[in-house]
């Protein structure tokens, strides 16, 4: 019948919002392009003054940050971390923000150490950061190749969800078990991708993203092999490929369980309001991969040897934990960079609590565990 509406029409259905919700809406009033003009201009000026005063106070106070070069570098740090906060807010642009946080941290770095020694650090942090925009490029051009050629069709017809919870929970599964195989980034890029296809609406699609980050982060913690993180430890030989599966998986599903739970039951419809706590955890703001690579060098491998509970919970912490903040993970990162619409305050304000009750339910989870094991192996014994 030609006429009756197919599984996934009646899903889109359900996913789209009601006529009556499109009418409660109030008209958006978009800017003419002469106003247009002026906001754009306005940021310029601000962009520019803010410029120049970091370099007049550069060349001023040479002396001062040579001394004080860390104090320095914080306050400009947090003054950029908070212009991507409210950039949602002050219409700014992210990337544009950044830029400028850059220059002026390297700018102080050359200040007080000179050109020879930022030309080797510069080159370094360069690599790095061009390892991952060259992967970005590579993947995402592999994913528009195969959707193309509808490499993705058997994924998005086996999602037939008959109502937003039921492709919550789809979406969560699919990402969590597809990061343990690939790397998160990988696998959010993917996922962004069917997202597009499987729900039109932008408003549940940017909700979706932001769990397929979450259940990224999640599915790449309990895998040598799922995130930077945990492949950094097991190179290094802090951590093997069994134990860690073995004591890492119910941790990180409970991680991921929790506000996937949470979302499904105090907002079906994808509508919940929930007042943000930000939590300041390491992981969140800071990237995990160095902060991994300080940890490791911290600790000696006599002391804590190969599988030790530190290595674990240091896997299972810098990769969960950054899905607090949608700028705590390189996946996070990307799908920010995808879907224009998810700001950082958007996130904090809906994604970040249910993700804290994650995070923590999953380290209560391996604390049962650890202290339940030693006591079934005497139940069990002679």
């Amino acid at each position: 019948d030609l006429g009756a509406p197919s599984d996934q029409t009646a899903a889109a259905a359900a996913i789209l919002p009601s006529n009556d919700y499109l009418q409660s809406l109030e008209p958006v009033v978009l800017p003419s392009s002469e106003q247009q003009e002026q906001q754009d201009a306005t940021r310029l000026v601000g962009v520019c003054v803010t410029v120049a005063g970091l370099a007049l106070a550069t060349e001023l106070n040479k002396g001062w940050i040579g001394g004080h070069q860390e104090l320095a570098m914080s306050a400009v740090f947090l003054a950029g971390y908070a212009g991507i906060i409210v950039e949602e807010s002050l219409g700014l642009s992210k990337a544009a923000v950044g830029l400028i946080l850059a220059a002026a941290l390297w700018s102080i770095r050359a200040t007080a150490e000179g050109l020879d020694a930022l030309d080797m650090e510069m080159g370094s942090a360069l690599g790095e950061v061009s390892a991952v925009i060259f992967f970005l490029l590579g993947a995402m051009t592999v994913v528009e190749v195969v959707d193309s050629h509808q490499g993705f069709k058997v994924i998005t017809q086996s999602i037939r969800p008959q109502s937003p919870t039921q492709l919550l929970v789809a979406v969560a599964a699919i990402t969590f078990f597809m990061s343990s195989v690939l790397d998160n980034l990988t696998t959010t890029i993917v996922m962004v991708a069917l997202l597009n296809k499987l729900c039109p609406d932008p408003e549940p699609r940017r909700f979706l993203g932001a769990v397929v980050v979450v259940a990224a982060n999640a599915g790449g913690a309990w895998t040598p092999i799922g995130d930077v993180t945990t492949t950094m430890l097991w190179i290094h030989g802090q951590i093997s490929t069994v134990p860690t599966m073995r004591d890492l998986l119910l941790t990180s599903l409970v991680s991921v369980a929790v506000p996937v739970a949470a979302w499904a039951l105090t907002a079906p419809e994808f509508a919940s309001k929930v007042v943000a706590g930000i939590i300041g955890l390491a992981s969140a703001v800071v990237d995990n991969v160095p902060l991994v690579a300080a940890t490791m060098g911290m600790y000696d491998m006599a002391a804590y040897p190969m599988d030790s509970s530190l290595w674990q919970l240091i896997a299972y912490c810098a990769g969960t934990g950054g899905s607090l903040l949608i700028i705590g993970s390189a996946a996070g990162v990307a799908y920010m960079g995808m879907e224009r619409s998810a700001g950082f305050g958007w996130y904090a304000r809906r994604i970040t609590p249910w993700a804290t009750a994650g995070y923590f339910a999953g380290l209560g989870v391996y604390q049962l565990q650890q202290w339940a094991a030693p006591q079934l192996l005497a139940l069990s014994g002679p």
